[in-house]
């Protein structure tokens, strides 16, 4: 298959981004007024029809929008890896170094501690724990299950699935990490047990104890990459840096 133009790579990188606000399928004028493009409704019809094709995007019913794939989201997070697109505001950046010196002046980066932190920060579902002893804390259920991407009865079991075979599911996907990056992992990809619903941003730490550690960040798949890459990143920066 022949690789994306520039302009199907615009609109794919700027359907996803309209996707993750929104939780609602994106059509050709929402996406042209949302990014503004210059050419016309007309031929973002054509280019997301091609999309479609080639496997990047889907339609969840006729007259809607499209919606991205795992292929479409695993394009947009290799994109903003690529370019380190993936920075978080700098005064959220900052707000979340302050809280970490604290939780580090008062807990010493107790891991369940920072699970509470980092899924604050998210708005999602954060895990953290030793990979040595295989305890791991996870925080967030009720601000992942409260997003419109759970909201029947079998999405809300996917995550159960997911927490009944957490210590199970980390030991699995320790084997695929990376040593020195931060790793992602989307729908289909995802080893963790009953979530194909779900992406996982995950990196491997040493805590400041000297324990080799895992953080990371459960979510939709329709989660905000850019900033949740960022809050993995800032947090193993300052667990082993210490800044």
């Amino acid at each position: 298959m022949s690789p994306l133009s520039d302009r199907q790579s615009q609109i794919l990188i700027a359907l996803v981004e309209a996707y993750v606000k929104t939780a609602k399928p994106i059509g050709s004028l929402d996406l042209k007024e949302s990014a503004e493009f210059d050419f016309s409704p007309a031929t973002l019809r054509n280019e997301m029809n091609e999309l479609e094709k080639a496997g990047y995007l889907y339609q969840p019913h006729i007259s809607a929008g499209r919606v991205p794939t795992d292929k479409g989201y695993r394009f947009f997070v290799d994109y903003i890896t690529d370019r380190r697109l993936q920075k978080m505001q700098i005064d959220e950046e900052k707000r979340l170094k302050t809280e970490l010196l604290k939780l580090k002046a008062r807990e010493k980066m107790l891991t369940r501690t920072l699970a509470k932190l980092m899924s604050t920060f998210s708005n999602n579902l954060a895990i953290t724990g030793l990979l040595e002893d295989k305890s791991f804390f996870e925080s967030g259920i009720k601000q992942l299950v409260s997003q419109p991407d759970f909201q029947n009865i079998d999405e809300v079991c996917q995550i159960a699935e997911v927490l009944d075979y957490l210590d199970e599911n980390i030991d699995r996907l320790s084997g695929k990490l990376s040593e020195s990056r931060i790793d992602t992992f989307i729908g289909e990809e995802n080893v963790f047990k009953g979530s194909t619903g779900c992406s996982i941003i995950i990196s491997r730490c040493t805590m400041p104890e000297g324990e080799e550690g895992i953080v990371a960040i459960l979510g939709p798949k329709r989660m905000e990459y850019k900033r949740n890459i960022s809050i993995i990143e800032n947090v193993v920066k300052f667990l082993e840096e210490g800044e």
